[in-house]
């Protein structure tokens, strides 16, 4: 009686019949993911390497199933500030055409418009103050181009700060506005109108400072006083906060920052996004772009946290009264 094949010259004819299936298996290149931005934006818990982080915890990690390219674009030489995006352009170009990547990541609104403008034909994901106002999607729900990601939502929180002014300052009328969106600066003019476009909405008249010197803003900041103004606002501005805090309590300027790390330096309050809530949101976005999905379809997601932080000790030397429902709304209270 004949009998199959020897159980050696199975396992032979079983890898002859699978080695095409390996081969290709083998060929078949990982998935490259390019972190794009300013060697900052790699650091800490709220950059790119979080969103590497994450996007390993998720089953991609980087030299198995995705491959992760660091593009670091060379830091902005003083004389290219307040040139827009145009001195980014040409660096991004050299760095991110020569990787082909098949998905991009970016953080930040300026990064990410200015990787927006050199490549179109590659996803991107990003973080970003309002991508219809930047021009890099039609809709948050469908952007319709290549560009997805987080929209930090700029715009709601400058109304909630510009009503916990209100409740902070009594008899508020006249709030300035002080940023760099001056020559250029259209990420830094973009986010003081949002500012702008709350104090309005609540009835009060915005005091619009701009300058990318920092001397000048403070210059300004220690006049507003004279002018009628009783609070203040820091929307998007360079100089020391620490500098600027004080110069408001010495002219008993009540000055709000736009994010936590300003209250710390003395300002007197602020409200934003927690941007390491950023990081799943993001990862999430890549990883339906690894799996086929188109950008243009994929909505842009909001931050599911924000931070209401008040320094009671500026208060207190502005002989501010906090009132009692605030407190208990703040997520933190500098004591």
């Amino acid at each position: 009686m004949r009998t199959g094949p020897s159980g050696g010259r199975r396992l032979a004819l079983a890898a002859l019949a699978a080695a095409p299936f390996l081969a290709r298996a083998q060929a078949r290149p990982r998935r490259r993911v390019a972190l794009v931005g300013f060697a900052v934006m790699f650091e800490g818990d709220k950059g790119l390497e979080a969103v590497a982080r994450e996007l390993a915890r998720r089953g991609y990690a980087d030299g198995r199933q995705v491959e992760i390219a660091r593009l670091v674009v060379p830091a902005v030489l003083e004389e290219e500030q307040g040139r827009g995006f145009e001195y980014l352009k040409p660096r991004i170009e050299n760095l991110v055409v020569p990787a082909k990547p098949d998905v991009i990541v970016t953080v930040g609104s300026i990064m990410t418009k200015a990787v927006s403008l050199v490549v179109s034909d590659v996803p991107i994901v990003g973080s970003i103050a309002d991508p219809v106002d930047m021009g890099v999607a039609k809709s948050l729900a469908r952007p319709g181009g290549n560009v997805t990601g987080v929209a930090n939502g700029a715009r709601e929180s400058a109304l909630k700060t510009m009503e916990f002014m209100k409740a902070l300052v009594p008899r508020l009328a006249r709030v300035a506005i002080l940023h760099e969106g001056e020559r250029g600066r259209r990420m830094a003019a973009l986010v003081a109108g949002f500012y702008a476009e709350a104090a309005r909405t609540l009835g009060l008249e915005p005091v619009m400072v701009a300058s990318i010197d920092p001397a000048v803003l403070l210059r300004e900041l220690k006049a507003l006083p004279a002018k009628r103004v009783q609070a203040a606002l820091v929307a998007w501005a360079g100089g020391d906060p620490a500098e600027m805090a004080r110069e408001a309590l010495a002219a008993g300027l009540p000055l709000v920052g736009q994010n936590e790390d300003l209250v710390e330096a003395g300002m007197l309050a602020s409200y934003s996004s927690v941007q390491p809530a950023f990081i799943p949101a993001m990862a999430a976005a890549v990883e339906q772009v690894l799996r086929g999905g188109d950008p243009a379809t994929i909505p842009f997601q909001f931050p599911q946290q924000f931070r209401f932080v008040i320094n009671r000790r500026t208060a207190n030397a502005l002989k501010l009264a906090v009132p009692a429902d605030l407190l208990l709304r703040a997520d933190r209270v500098i004591e």
